[in-house]
């Protein structure tokens, strides 16, 4: 018998996320992330955690997403993301090591 192998979207989905009511993340300044031309935070984060909105000219964290990895933080070169884990119970838990 075969087994399928899971694509990287089967397994983000196999996380479970418990979300606290404020965000662990911070974006320090919205001018440093408009004057920023790769914006690496949302292209490194692997749930998209944050994203580019052209209408309001900056970055928006949507971060009841997060994987509590820390890529954004190193990701910016700038060091203009805030970045602390939630309180205990809330958060991603990984069931599948």
């Amino acid at each position: 018998m075969t087994r399928k192998s899971l694509t990287l979207e089967d397994k983000i989905a196999l996380v479970k996320l418990r979300p606290y009511k404020e965000s662990h993340l911070v974006i320090h300044d919205q001018r440093i992330c408009r004057d920023c031309d790769r914006r690496e935070c949302a292209t490194v984060c692997p749930v998209k955690t944050y994203a580019w909105e052209e209408g309001r000219g900056q970055i928006v964290v949507s971060f009841e997403n997060c994987f509590e990895c820390g890529t954004c933080r190193l990701a910016c070169p700038f060091e203009n993301i805030g970045w602390k884990y939630p309180p205990g119970g809330y958060g991603v838990e990984f069931g599948h090591g």
